[in-house]
């Protein structure tokens, strides 16, 4: 029998617990196996945490761009290095088949980790120019300070990357939380900085809606960001504007596919397919419905068909799977009540 996976959140580079004691169940959505827990965080352990991103940031922020960028390639080779442990982890925690993972998204974490350690070293300047007789003005760009950030469970590894990396790369400190039912990637991240990034910058902790909401209250960080729902944007940019924090919101929507007359209908159907079932659909740039002229409608219903026989969903072992369960049960539901519905 497997050993239970106790996962901890990531403070200041150390794996702690919370002051509660309280857990959140980890499980497998290929089988609904229950496999482990993950922290439960609260408002004071959100408190502690700030503190010491806080005092991270105050040396990382001088370090030049080219510091950052050396200590970033670093940690894109110790995250690739452990490819594997991520791509177990990470199918594990989603469901995704093994090739999606090992051959698509992993790669592309470490090649975004690499970009944006050189974009370090590329920040745009503002033009210089003498407005008055004698003085010179110009834009200066300083880091905020600390970034609080929530990411989905769509794509959690990658997700995580996208937002750590070029905050870290702007010269701020972090604090991260993954969603409840998809953290263990990025505890495993933060545990992959551990002697490469300096202590306490980039900070992992587990929780519920309840622990993102304390983050945002919290006064430490200077910004807000989420991936999620856009009620739960409008949530966060009220709650950010409370004390004029910034707010990046990447919100999910209905994006629609365009087919015209003169489209090359099986090409389009291919390309629709991929956008609309790849990963389950759990994509916020999932293409959900679909315009169609008149003209070419019959054919492309025909072969969007002919498509859904193609693109079938596996566990993560099997080869010809193109895609996984859906997140969760709560998920499953969701999205039964859509097709009922119909």
């Amino acid at each position: 029998m497997s050993t239970a996976l106790e996962l901890r959140n990531v403070v200041g580079g150390v794996r702690s617990g919370t002051v509660a004691g309280e857990s959140l169940p980890l499980v497998d959505p290929a089988s609904g196996e229950e496999y482990g827990s993950a922290p439960l965080t609260r408002w004071t352990d959100v408190d502690e945490v700030m503190g010491v991103a806080a005092a991270a940031f105050e040396e990382w922020s001088v370090t030049t761009p080219g510091e950052r960028q050396r200590v970033l390639l670093r940690w894109s080779e110790e995250v690739e290095r452990s490819a594997e442990r991520f791509v177990l982890a990470e199918c594990r925690n989603t469901g995704k088949p093994w090739e999606v993972v090992r051959s698509g998204e992993l790669p592309r974490a470490v090649d975004l980790l690499r970009f944006l350690a050189g974009a370090a070293r590329l920040q745009e300047a503002g033009a210089a120019g003498e407005y008055v007789p004698g003085c010179t003005s110009f834009a200066r760009r300083e880091p905020i300070g600390v970034c609080a950030q929530v990411a989905s469970w769509t794509h959690p590894l990658l997700l995580a990357v996208a937002r750590v990396a070029p905050a870290l790369a702007a010269g701020n400190a972090v604090v991260f939380k993954p969603a409840e039912t998809t953290p263990v990637s990025a505890v495993l991240l933060a545990e992959s900085a551990v002697g490469v990034l300096p202590s306490g910058l980039f900070n992992v902790i587990c929780g519920d809606r309840d622990s993102g909401r304390a983050m945002v209250a919290h006064e430490v960080p200077g910004m807000f960001s989420i991936t999620g729902t856009v009620r739960s944007g409008m949530e966060v940019a009220g709650a950010a504007a409370a004390d004029l924090k910034r707010a990046h919101l990447q919100l999910g929507g209905k994006a629609p596919a365009v087919v015209f007359g003169d489209a090359e209908v099986g090409a389009a159907a291919r390309g629709i397919a991929a956008a609309a079932f790849g990963d389950a659909g759990q994509s916020c740039t999932a293409a959900s419905r679909v315009l169609v002229a008149e003209g070419v409608y019959e054919e492309l219903v025909a072969e969007l068909a002919a498509q859904a026989e193609v693109w079938r969903p596996g566990p993560p072992q099997d080869p010809d799977a193109a895609f996984g369960p859906l997140n969760s049960a709560g998920q499953r539901e969701l999205v039964a009540g859509y097709v009922e519905r119909l």
